[in-house]
């Protein structure tokens, strides 16, 4: 599967999360979302919107993409903390200031801490830990061979597949 045809799948299955999608599908996609956000990202207004338009058929291809590996949905749960990464992070910002405020006043010392330093670095150390306890994972996930035939979510998505292999036989290598 091609760059314009795994787009052209993705919008054309654009809420449809039933069924199965090869990882041709899925990283072409991912890629295409992960460009264009990142070109559109730089207008406020016009990025956000592009980018909560691509959620509906991202998180299909992801879903399809898990039964093509023979998983349920609920897997997509590892992505929960990546839904309130503000929240979290706030909520760490405010535990760790009280720790630190509480420690220095412990010891007696009358130093001076520039919050917003402070909060930045939080932040990232927090958002990077919710990134690779997320992200990461599911991306393992999505990057395994799907099951090799029908299984509980339809029928394989490469037996309907050109041959892409040329001479190569299913065993030897594929573009599952």
């Amino acid at each position: 599967m091609t760059l314009g045809e795994s787009i052209s799948t993705c919008f054309q299955k654009y809420a449809d999360f039933k069924g199965r999608a090869r990882r041709s599908e899925f990283w072409w996609f991912f890629l295409f979302c992960a460009v264009s956000s990142l070109v559109l990202g730089f207008i406020p207004l016009l990025g956000r919107l592009y980018m909560l338009a691509l959620l509906i058929p991202h998180l299909a291809v992801v879903v399809r993409r898990l039964h093509d590996t023979d998983r349920s949905a609920w897997w997509l749960l590892l992505l929960f903390p990546l839904l309130f990464p503000i929240t979290i992070s706030g909520l760490a910002i405010l535990l760790i200031r009280l720790f630190l405020v509480g420690l220095a006043s412990a010891f007696g010392a009358d130093v001076e801490i520039d919050a917003w330093t402070v909060d930045a670095w939080i932040m990232a150390a927090v958002n990077l830990a919710i990134f690779i306890v997320g992200t990461i994972p599911m991306l393992i996930l999505c990057a395994r061979p799907g099951t090799i035939g029908p299984n509980r979510y339809g029928s394989d998505p490469l037996d309907s597949a050109p041959d892409v292999g040329g001479s190569l036989g299913r065993g030897q290598f594929c573009t599952r």
